[in-house]
Order: C-alpha cells, then structure tokens, then sequence
C-alpha cells in the first residue's frame, strides 16, 4: 500500500508489522495494546493497531526494563504496530522519508513516529 517507486536493484521493503518509536501528541485518553488508529506514511493511509507496548522513553531516550500497562500525552514509548496489508516502508536511519509517520484518530493527530525495525510476516510477501 502506498505508491513508492524504487530501483529495481534496490527494491523498497513492505512490512506488515514493525515496532517504532513514538511520541504521543495529543490522546484524549491513554493508549494501550489495541488501540487502533490510522497511519500516514509517504502516500499511504492505512488502520493498525498498536499490538504492543514494549518500553516507555524517559526524557534522555533510556528504555524502561518493564514494558509500560500504558502511555499518555506528551509520553514516548516503543510499540509494536501492525497492519492488514503490507505496506511500503522502510527503517528510519535507512530512508528517512520512507521510515517517518503520523498516526492518526477522530481527525485529528495523535502521535508522530518513527520505523526502528522491520518484521517480516508471511502476509507481507503475499500483498
């Protein structure tokens, strides 16, 4: 999903899952496993969910030991997020534009993000 043109010998990736680092904008209410937003990347709109939280950032970008129950506003974190169909993105550090998004929910955006990793999903190579 998303229209990406690439070099035939440097193909771009399609992932349907990935974790990323997150900052949350602006949630009404606390974002847990499962929740469900819209993702923006390059040309590509596409429903995820966010599958799971895997560690809470502090201000100087230290991990957490223990994956956080939840996260709020102005709060960064590290999430697994997954999609229906595989869509054309890349790691941040390989392909800045291709590796940045927003997610979005009720019109309005509630985190910007970032693809730290890639995870390849047999669905992935089926769409």
């Amino acid at each position: 999903n998303g229209y990406v043109l690439s070099d035939t010998r440097y193909p771009s990736r399609c992932a349907r899952a990935f974790t990323a680092q997150l900052v949350i904008l602006d949630a009404s209410n606390i974002i847990t496993a499962g929740y469900k937003a819209v993702l923006h990347v390059h040309m590509a709109v596409e429903e995820v969910v966010i599958t799971k939280l895997l560690h809470k950032l502090n201000k100087q970008g230290q991990k957490s030991r223990m994956p956080p129950p939840f996260v709020k506003k102005n709060e960064a974190c590290i999430v697994r997020i997954e999609a229906k169909r595989a869509i054309c993105i890349e790691r941040f550090k390989d392909f800045m534009q291709l590796g940045r998004f927003t997610l979005r929910d009720e019109g309005k955006t509630i985190a910007i993000g970032k693809v730290d990793k890639l995870i390849d999903t047999p669905a992935a190579a089926n769409n």
